[in-house]
């Protein structure tokens, strides 16, 4: 493929711009398009297809800052406790489990694997269309192994009444706000289950790129923006960095006094 760079200037990329804009897509969906775009012309110069003079200037839109509607423990208690029975699972599995509302709504049981404790999403039925394999933390496969039981010969995971689940907008909303929180873009969103498990993720432990590969993030710079810090982060950080500085001191007064003996000693 040869790319016509010429045809690629930074006026055009600026119309581009407006004309997603138009069409309602975000600033964050624009420029990682522009980002993939960019990239392109990185790998060609790398293969030497490409002056690096001759790649253009990429504008790049304003991001919002990073969502925060992410659910604690108790905001989880209170929502589930106000939810209709039949869609706790549901709940449960984004809370503990990270998978988008749809990813969840769409799955069988063929593709839930109880004894090896994972949900499996093949290619074609993810955001980026690429399979993965999503582990279950043991309050998600509890529910769901109950799930199971309850519903022998339903076809879908999720249902109600036998059938599967396909719209919960309106019961969600209810029980949100029976839980004194406020439902939708301003306040929480069932979308906000996944920057819990992306912060919980990484408040765990787990390397980056094993986290990505359970949310099913590519972008490494959109994973990082669903991470959540709390104020707790921020006072536990504030006590290591006292405790690291402390025993610096001690460590310091410990040579100085050493030094200072030994002068007497003399």
């Amino acid at each position: 493929m040869i790319i016509l760079n010429g045809d690629i200037t930074y006026s055009r990329l600026v119309a581009f711009q407006k004309d997603r804009q138009k069409a309602g897509k975000s600033p964050a969906t624009i420029n990682r398009s522009l980002n993939s775009l960019k990239m392109m012309f990185s790998l060609a110069i790398k293969a030497k297809l490409l002056p690096a003079a001759s790649v253009p200037e990429f504008p790049k839109l304003k991001e919002p800052p990073a969502r925060e509607d992410y659910f604690t423990q108790e905001q989880y208690n209170a929502v589930n406790a106000n939810l209709p029975e039949y869609l706790r699972p549901v709940f449960a599995v984004g809370y503990y489990c990270g998978m988008r509302a749809e990813e969840i709504l769409s799955r069988k049981w063929k593709h839930v694997d109880l004894d090896a404790g994972v949900i499996r999403l093949l290619p074609g039925e993810t955001k980026n269309d690429e399979g993965r394999v999503v582990p279950m933390a043991k309050p998600a496969a509890e529910i769901l192994r109950a799930q199971r039981a309850a519903n022998p010969q339903t076809e879908y995971v999720f249902t109600q009444n036998g059938k599967q689940i396909k719209d919960f907008r309106k019961a969600w909303s209810t029980a949100l706000e029976k839980a004194g929180l406020v439902a939708g873009r301003k306040g929480h969103t069932f979308h906000g289950t996944r920057r819990g498990v992306a912060t919980n993720l990484m408040r765990a432990g787990i390397d980056v790129k094993t986290a990505m590969a359970i949310t099913g993030h590519k972008d490494d710079k959109i994973f990082r923006r669903y991470q959540q810090v709390a104020e707790s982060d921020l006072k536990a950080a504030a006590k290591k960095l006292e405790a690291y500085l402390t025993g610096q001191v001690v460590e310091i007064s410990g040579q100085v006094t050493t030094q200072r003996n030994a002068k007497g000693r003399k």
